[in-house]
C-alpha cells in the first residue's frame, strides 16, 4: 500500500531501497545473534529457571561484560522480579523500565543501562523498538511474546554495532505453540542450560550450589513480608492470570489460575493473593 501511494505521489523517477526484504523467512533475525531456546518443565520452577538463566549469561559473557535485557510479558512481572533481585542484592545491577513507570523514571533507568558495563534490565516491550544499548551482551525472552515479529525486535537489542550477542527465550511449559515457531526459525534448543536446569542434575556443581543459594535468598526476602514486596507479587500474580487468559494460546481460565499458584509457590508463599470477585468472573474464573 506504501508503495502505491508513493507512486501516486510522485511525478519523478525515485529509489526504492528494501531493508527488510519479506521474501523467503518469515521475519530477519541478526545473523550476528546465537540463537537458542529452553523450556519450564512446571510453573514450579520458575523462579529456578530465571535466576539460573541470569547465572549463566553472566557466567559465559565474554570479559566479564555481561549487561542482559530481559523481557517479561507484562509490566508487573518486570517490576516484581526487578524489585525482588535488587532486595535480594543479586551480583549484578539492576534496572527496571516498563510503561508502569514515570517518563521521568523510564528516562532515568535508560541513561543509567545505557552507561552501564555489567546490569540486568528487566523490562516490558517498551524496550523493544526504537532503544539503543550498547554492549548488550544477551537477550531473554522469559516467556513467549505475542507475535512473530515482537521476537525479532526483542532479539535485536543485542548484535548491534558488528558485536556479537546472545540471544535466549525461555518457554513456559504451555507454550507449545512458540516452540513449534522457534523450530521453524531453525532456533536450537540450548542443552547445555538446559540440562544444567533441571530438578537433579549434578545438584553438587557449584553452578547448581549457586543457583540454589540464590532462590533461597529470594525465598527469604518474600518470607519477611516486605510491604511494598508484597503488593508487588499479588500484582504481578494478577497480571499474570489476565495476560495468559487473554491471549490466543487456548488456555482455559482456570488452567492460568493454576500455573500462576504454581508459580508463586516457588517463592515457598503459602497462599495466593485473593482475587476480587468482580474480576474472576471478568477473567472466566
Amino acid at each position: 500500500r506504501l508503495r502505491e501511494l508513493l507512486r501516486d505521489s510522485y511525478s519523478i523517477d525515485f529509489v526504492e531501497v528494501d531493508c527488510v526484504p519479506t521474501t523467503s523467512k518469515q521475519e530477519e533475525t541478526n545473523i550476528r545473534v546465537e540463537q537458542s531456546y529452553i523450556k519450564i518443565p512446571s510453573m514450579e520452577n520458575y523462579m529456578t529457571y530465571l535466576i539460573g538463566t541470569l547465572l549463566s549469561c553472566k557466567n559465559e559473557a565474554k570479559q566479564g561484560c555481561a549487561k542482559l535485557i530481559v523481557f517479561f510479558p507484562t509490566n508487573k512481572l518486570a517490576r516484581f522480579y526487578a524489585h525482588l533481585l535488587q532486595v535480594a542484592e543479586f551480583d549484578l545491577p539492576l534496572f527496571q523500565l516498563h510503561s508502569a513507570m514515570s517518563q521521568a523514571s523510564r528516562n532515568r533507568a535508560s541513561a543509567q543501562f545505557r552507561d552501564a558495563k555489567n546490569g540486568i534490565l528487566l523490562t516490558s516491550d517498551v524496550s523493544a523498538r526504537g532503544v539503543d544499548y550498547p554492549g548488550v551482551s544477551h537477550v531473554v525472552q522469559f516467556g513467549a511474546p505475542r507475535t512473530k515479529s515482537g521476537y525479532v525486535h526483542r532479539l535485536g537489542r543485542t548484535g548491534r554495532a558488528g558485536q556479537q550477542g546472545q540471544g535466549i527465550t525461555v518457554l513456559m511449559p504451555f507454550e507449545d505453540g512458540a516452540t513449534v515457531d522457534l523450530k521453524k526459525r531453525r532456533v536450537r534448543v540450548n542443552r547445555s542450560l538446559s540440562d544444567a536446569l533441571l530438578p537433579g542434575y549434578e545438584t553438587e556443581s557449584a553452578f547448581k550450589l549457586e543457583l540454589e543459594g540464590w532462590v533461597k535468598q529470594c525465598q527469604s526476602v518474600v518470607a519477611k513480608g516486605n510491604s511494598r514486596l508484597s503488593a508487588d507479587l499479588e500484582a504481578s500474580y494478577l497480571s499474570f492470570i489476565a495476560y495468559y487468559v487473554g491471549s490466543d494460546k487456548g488456555l482455559r481460565p482456570n488452567d492460568v489460575l493454576q500455573f500462576a499458584d504454581d508459580m508463586i509457590r516457588a517463592l515457598n508463599v503459602r497462599e495466593s493473593p485473593e482475587i476480587d470477585p468482580a474480576l474472576a468472573k471478568k477473567l472466566g474464573l
